[in-house]
């Protein structure tokens, strides 16, 4: 004898998979300058504009312009991973701010601010960071940890008040910093 699921169990089911496959769609948005774009495959260029984000919930807000992300929260962009406890996601609007443009598309709308916290680990190569709390500003390509920020490879550790991380420059800018080099020689 076969167990049938209820109807209203079928239709949720068959919510959560079109609301999941929209979701996608909203993560791909324009992000590389025109400069970057000239030498990049128009596949290499859709790779490297493409956001993934998994979490254990997820809440939408279209009036308001953001989302919010909550338990188990990682995303992926390019070859960085985020992960935290708690994210929540800003769309910009015309004039940039926070606040979504209604008008646009959800495919269309661009991520402006992206804020995490609890237990946020970064990953980029060999570098790592872990912070209470972190703010990565999409359009700079900047992320701000703060809340005891720690960063590491296998040249150097260091920790600070305020961490800075400039991606498009490589290069990072620490308030209130303790460096440790070669933490692996005794």
């Amino acid at each position: 004898m076969l167990y049938r699921l209820p109807k209203c169990n079928v239709y949720f089911l068959y919510f959560r998979l079109f609301f999941s496959a929209v979701v996608l769609l909203l993560f791909f948005y324009p992000a590389v300058s025109a400069e970057d774009s000239s030498n990049l495959s128009e596949k290499e260029l859709k790779l490297k504009k493409a956001i993934a984000i998994s979490s254990k919930k997820m809440i939408v807000n279209n009036l308001e312009g953001f989302m919010i992300f909550d338990g188990d929260v990682k995303v992926i962009k390019g070859d960085l991973t985020l992960t935290s406890d708690r994210a929540k996601i800003y769309f910009k609007n015309e004039k940039g701010k926070k606040e979504s443009n209604l008008e646009a598309p959800p495919g269309e709308r661009e991520i402006s601010l992206m804020e995490a916290e609890g237990s946020v680990h970064i990953v980029k190569g060999t570098r790592e960071a872990r912070s209470d709390k972190a703010e990565y500003h999409q359009e700079e390509e900047v992320i701000i940890l703060t809340g005891s920020p720690r960063g590491w490879d296998n040249q150097y550790k260091v920790s600070g008040t305020k961490m800075t991380i400039y991606l498009k420059e490589d290069r990072s800018e620490i308030e209130g910093s303790n460096i440790l080099f070669n933490p692996a020689a005794k």
